[in-house]
C-alpha cells in the first residue's frame, strides 16, 4: 500500500496530511485491497504463489504468502464457513417447506397440482401467460380447461410419446399372447 505524507510549506500552517492508496476495512488495520486480493485468489481457486509471482513480474508489490495464509486462516475461511452455514440453514428451511407442502396435500400427484397452482398464480401476477406446456396430469388439465381457459394448454411431446409407446407395447403383447 502506498502512503503519501504532505506537509504545508507555510511556516504558520505546518498542516500534515496523509493519503493512502487504499482504505482500511472499518475497525481494522487491514488494507482493503490486500484483503480483497486474498479473497479473489480463494474464490478463483488459483494458486497464491502463481498470482504473487505474476504480480512481481509486472513490478507490483503485494502481500506475502504468510500474510495471505494469515488472512485466509483468521478471516476468510471463518467468514466463508459462516456464510455457508447460513445458506445451508436456508436450504434446509426450504426443504422443510416442501415437506410440509407434501404433508399438507397428501400425495405426490396432489403436491404436483398444488405446486402448479401456486406457481401459476405467482407467474400470472408478474407476466401475461399465453401458452402453457405440461405433462398429462389430469388435475392440471382440468384446472387449465375450467379456470385458465384463456391460456393455450399443450402437452409435453415426450410424455405423449411415452404413453403411446406404452399403449402400443401393451397391444402388441396382447396380440402375441392371443396368437401364441
Amino acid at each position: 500500500m502506498a502512503e503519501v505524507v504532505t506537509v504545508c510549506v507555510n511556516p504558520q500552517c505546518g498542516e500534515r496530511t496523509t493519503w493512502f492508496s487504499q482504505p482500511n476495512f472499518h475497525g481494522t488495520k487491514i488494507a482493503a485491497g490486500k484483503f480483497l486480493l486474498s479473497y479473489g485468489i480463494i474464490l478463483a481457486g488459483t494458486s497464491a504463489t502463481k498470482v504473487f509471482r505474476a504480480l512481481k513480474h509486472m513490478g507490483m508489490t503485494c502481500i506475502s504468502l504468510t500474510t495471505f495464509f494469515k488472512y485466509q486462516r483468521e478471516k476468510l475461511i471463518p467468514s466463508i464457513y459462516l456464510h455457508w452455514k447460513k445458506y445451508q440453514a436456508e436450504l434446509l428451511d426450504e426443504l422443510k417447506t416442501k415437506e410440509e407442502l407434501r404433508n399438507e396435500v397428501g400425495s405426490s400427484p396432489a403436491m404436483e397440482y398444488a405446486g402448479f397452482c401456486r406457481s401459476m398464480e405467482y407467474l400470472l401476477s408478474l407476466v401475461a401467460v399465453k401458452t402453457f406446456v405440461s405433462d398429462r396430469h389430469s388435475s392440471i388439465t382440468k384446472h387449465m380447461r375450467e379456470k385458465l381457459s384463456d391460456i393455450i394448454h399443450y402437452f409435453d411431446i415426450w410424455h405423449i410419446k411415452k404413453k403411446v409407446t406404452k399403449v402400443l407395447t401393451k397391444i402388441v403383447d396382447v396380440k402375441q399372447l392371443q396368437s401364441g
